[in-house]
């Protein structure tokens, strides 16, 4: 379960992360043409558009996970997300269209969104509800990887395209044509894998345990938010330094590659360190999973949010050099930081909530904080804008993420009790 978990993510993270290299390098020249250097920041406010569809997707799927199942939701996310990526890659541009071009791009983010926003609270859930006991976190961690390795495949696959489309330094007109759609068509091998795997999987025990019991509500947002609102504002919060990760996988490329970049660094070389932090990431997700389940959830996801705070700084000094060996340096300190985050929060998610509200609960509150947290490539570019190129702006929006996390992090200590039973459905003393 833990692995089909991990691969179903791993699709839905690569279908929204390639949407981050089009945001990039891509949609200001196909799809924004007349916008000139204000091109970039519409690509990026159309990126974000896809956190703003999250927590509307979250509280969608989080409504039928709860009163429906588990893995019937997972389903239709999973299909969802592919057929809008795919779209995308025959989509014609603003030179065939018109105005068309991008209203069309809008909505298809929109639709990512929305599936992203049913994904993770289901396949966090899967995995833990059928974890056995003592390994929870090392399970919980299974969906959590599939962000890097999602990560890691969209790097992958955008380093060596766009190697492959470059001609003295300079990306094609054939690129530009055809060849940034290669990624985005590749995502259909991947959902039918993720399918086929999906398909066999069997319902969470602990949704078939309420089931029996009656213990079905007839509107779980409504009473997530009526008995649970401060553990959702705070799980949200944990999650503000890993949505900064955007900067390092995301906005990094317009800033060493992009048309007004002062660095002038080839976008495969940018890609390609992306693809090898990713894997620095994958690393300490799994780290971070095993060691959670020996030395608790809070106490391994708050020295990741520390290495972020003491790490900002240095991350883009190490990038500003301009040197590939220093930005794959830069990129692994940053996305271990994420790592060590992020690998605890499924697991600290579902015992935060008890089981007839833990899908809309969970998803509600990590998505509402990633539509926030989705800003940053936009806010991060807006940021250089105006202070001229100086990075250590963004270095100081990591470090305001990372403090708000840590303050989560311990608010949850008084918050929320974990459960250890997922199956139970009351509502405990402390949060009524």
């Amino acid at each position: 379960m833990a692995l089909a978990s991990c691969v179903g993510t791993s699709t839905e993270w690569y279908d929204f992360y390639i949407f981050g290299f089009g945001a990039a390098i891509v949609f200001s020249r196909v799809f924004f043409p007349t916008a000139g250097q204000s091109g970039i920041l519409l690509s990026f406010a159309v990126f974000w558009v896809g956190f703003l569809a999250r927590p509307i997707g979250g509280a969608l799927f989080g409504h039928f996970g709860d009163r429906v199942g588990r893995k019937s939701m997972l389903i239709v996310a999973l299909l969802l997300m592919g057929s809008g990526t795919c779209v995308l890659g025959v989509l014609p541009g603003y030179a065939q269209i018109g105005m068309w071009a991008p209203a069309a791009l809008i909505a298809l983010r929109f639709l990512q969104g929305i599936a992203v926003g049913g994904e993770w609270g289901g396949a966090a859930l899967m995995a833990t509800e059928h974890a056995p006991d003592g390994r929870r976190g090392l399970f919980g961690s299974f969906p959590q990887m599939g962000s890097p390795i999602g990560s890691i495949l969209a790097s992958s696959i955008s380093a060596w395209v766009a190697h492959a489309y470059t001609v003295n330094g300079e990306l094609t007109s054939e690129f530009f044509r055809f060849g940034w759609r290669i990624p985005f068509l590749a995502s259909a091998i991947l959902v039918a894998i993720g399918l086929v795997i999906r398909i066999s999987v069997s319902e969470s025990p602990a949704f078939e345990r309420m089931r029996s019991n009656s213990a079905i509500v007839a509107s779980p947002l409504r009473a997530a938010l009526k008995s649970h609102w401060r553990t959702m504002l705070l799980a949200g919060g944990t999650l503000f330094a890993v949505n900064v990760g955007y900067l390092y996988g995301t906005q990094v490329t317009a800033y060493a590659s992009g048309p007004n970049s002062l660095l002038h660094v080839p976008v495969s070389q940018v890609s390609a360190a992306v693809a090898i932090g990713g894997f620095a990431y994958l690393f300490s997700v799994a780290v971070a999973g095993w060691l959670c389940d020996r030395l608790g959830r809070r106490y391994v996801a708050m020295a990741g949010a520390a290495l972020a705070l003491v790490a900002a700084f240095p991350i883009y000094m190490l990038i500003d050099t301009a040197h590939f060996p220093a930005i794959v340096l830069a990129e692994c300190i940053a996305y271990t930081s994420n790592g060590l985050l992020y690998g605890p929060l499924a697991a600290i998610y579902c015992e935060a909530f008890p089981a007839n509200v833990r899908y809309t609960a969970a998803s509600v509150a990590y998505h509402g904080a990633a539509m926030v947290g989705g800003l940053a490539p936009f806010l991060g570019t807006a940021l250089l804008t105006y202070s001229h190129g100086r990075s250590w702006v963004l270095s100081l929006y990591i470090v305001v993420t990372a403090c708000i996390s840590l303050g989560s992090l311990i608010g949850l200590k008084y918050a929320a009790q974990p459960r250890n039973d997922l199956s139970q459905v009351s509502t405990p003393a402390y949060n009524r």
